[in-house]
C-alpha cells in the first residue's frame, strides 16, 4: 500500500531520536507516536487500516502483533462501545506507553499530544427555541451571546446572509467598526416582496435601514436576493475563512429563532464545512443585485433636478438676453453651480455607489 499521510516534522524528529536509540523496532516507533499525538479511537480492523497509511506501518500483519502487544501493556485500552470493540490510547495509558523513554522524548510527545487537541474542531452550539438545550442554558450562551464579539474579532472578511433581519445598534456598530479596520464585508437580504414577505411576518422591510447605516462606510456591499431557496444561508456567518455560525432550519417551514446554531472553527485551516459554505454564499452573492444600482435615475432625479435645471436656465440666459451685466454673472454663476454639481455628485458616487468604485479601482 502506498503510503500517503505524513509526520509533522516535530513527529519526525521523535521517530528518529528513538530509532537512533534503539528504543523500538521500526514500527513499533510511529506506531507510539501516532497513537499518542491523535488517540485514535477504532475498532481493530479500521485502526489497522488508518495506521497503515502512515509510512513505517504498511505491514498489517507486523500492526496486528504491535496493537496486541500494546493492549497486553497497557499502552492502549479497549472498550464496548454498541457492540463494536473500540481500542484507544487515553491520558492515562500514553503516559505508560511513553514513562520509559527520557524527559525530552516524553515532553516532546505530550507537546504533539496537546497541540492536536488544541487545534482541533471547535464546535459550540445552541437550540434558539425549545427550553433546555444539550449542556444546559450555557451551550446556549457560549455561542448565541458570543455573536457581537466574534464579529469584532474578525480580520479580513465577514459574509452576512439574512432574510428580513432588523438592523440592531450593537450589530451595525460591531461591523462598522470592522469595516474601518480594513475588514471587507459583504451582506446579503432578501427582496422583501419576493422573499421576505413571504416568510416573515413583519410588515416592512428592513433594508433601507442596512443601508442607511452603512452610507460613508468603507468596504461594505450589500446585495438582494430574489429567489426564496436562497434564503438557505439565513443567519449564518463565515468569518475569515475559518469561523462559520451556522443556522440550521426549514426554511421554508421555521424561522431562524426555531432552528439550532452552531459555530465551528480551526484555526490555520479551511474546513470543507466552511468551504461548502462559503461557496454556497459565493453562488447566491452572485446572482443578487447590488443594492444602489437601481437608484441612480430616481437619485439623479429628485436631488440633482434642480442643479440640471438652474444650469440650464443660466445658459439660455446667457444666449437669449442682451444685457451685457447678465451675461457677465452667467460664467461665474456656471462654474459655481457646476462646481457644487460636481462635489455632491462625487460623494454621492463615493458614499452610494462602492460597487461602482470598486470596479473602477479594479478591486473585487
Amino acid at each position: 500500500m502506498q503510503s500517503t499521510v505524513f509526520y509533522s516534522q516535530e513527529q519526525k524528529d521523535i521517530i528518529t531520536k528513538l530509532r537512533i536509540s534503539n528504543c523500538y523496532t521500526e514500527i513499533e516507533t510511529p506506531f507510539i507516536v501516532v497513537m499518542a499525538t491523535y488517540n485514535f479511537a477504532r475498532s481493530k480492523n479500521d485502526l489497522k487500516t488508518m495506521l497503515s497509511e502512515y509510512p513505517g506501518m504498511d505491514d498489517y500483519e507486523q500492526l496486528e502483533i504491535i496493537i496486541e502487544q500494546a493492549l497486553e501493556k497497557g499502552y492502549i485500552k479497549s472498550k464496548s462501545d454498541n457492540g463494536i470493540l473500540i481500542h484507544y490510547m487515553d491520558d492515562e495509558s500514553c503516559l505508560l506507553a511513553i514513562k520509559q523513554y527520557g524527559k525530552d522524548i516524553q515532553d516532546k510527545i505530550l507537546s504533539c499530544r496537546n497541540a492536536f487537541q488544541e487545534s482541533s474542531c471547535v464546535i459550540n452550539y445552541g437550540i434558539l427555541a425549545g427550553g433546555n438545550p444539550p449542556g444546559g442554558m450555557d451551550s446556549l450562551g457560549k455561542v448565541y451571546t458570543t455573536f457581537i464579539q466574534t464579529i469584532k474579532d474578525a480580520q479580513k472578511e465577514i459574509l452576512l446572509p439574512m432574510i428580513n433581519t432588523q438592523a440592531h445598534e450593537v450589530t451595525i456598530e460591531a461591523l462598522q467598526q470592522r469595516a474601518k479596520k480594513g475588514v471587507k464585508i459583504k451582506i446579503l437580504l432578501a427582496h422583501y416582496d419576493k422573499v421576505a414577505s413571504k416568510l416573515r411576518n413583519r410588515k416592512e422591510s428592513s433594508i433601507s435601514d442596512w443601508v442607511k447605516a452603512f452610507e460613508g462606510v468603507p468596504n461594505v456591499s450589500i446585495r438582494i436576493y430574489t429567489n426564496i431557496d436562497d434564503a438557505i444561508l439565513a443567519s449564518s456567518v463565515i468569518i475569515d475563512r475559518q469561523i462559520v455560525r451556522m443556522c440550521i432550519f426549514d426554511h421554508h417551514k421555521e424561522k431562524t429563532s426555531h432552528g439550532t446554531l452552531i459555530e465551528c472553527y480551526k484555526e490555520g485551516v479551511e474546513l470543507n464545512l466552511f468551504r461548502i459554505l462559503y461557496d454556497k454564499f459565493n453562488d447566491i452573492w452572485e446572482r443578487a443585485h447590488p443594492v444602489n444600482e437601481k437608484k441612480i435615475s430616481k437619485l439623479l432625479r429628485n436631488k440633482y433636478m434642480p442643479l440640471f435645471l438652474a444650469i440650464i436656465v443660466l445658459a439660455l440666459i446667457y444666449f437669449i438676453t442682451d444685457h451685457e451685466f447678465l451675461k457677465s454673472l452667467v460664467p461665474n454663476i456656471f462654474v459655481v453651480f457646476l462646481t457644487l454639481l460636481a462635489r455632491a455628485g462625487y460623494q454621492d458616487i463615493k458614499v452610494k455607489f462602492p460597487v461602482f468604485i470598486r470596479k473602477f479601482k479594479g478591486e473585487n
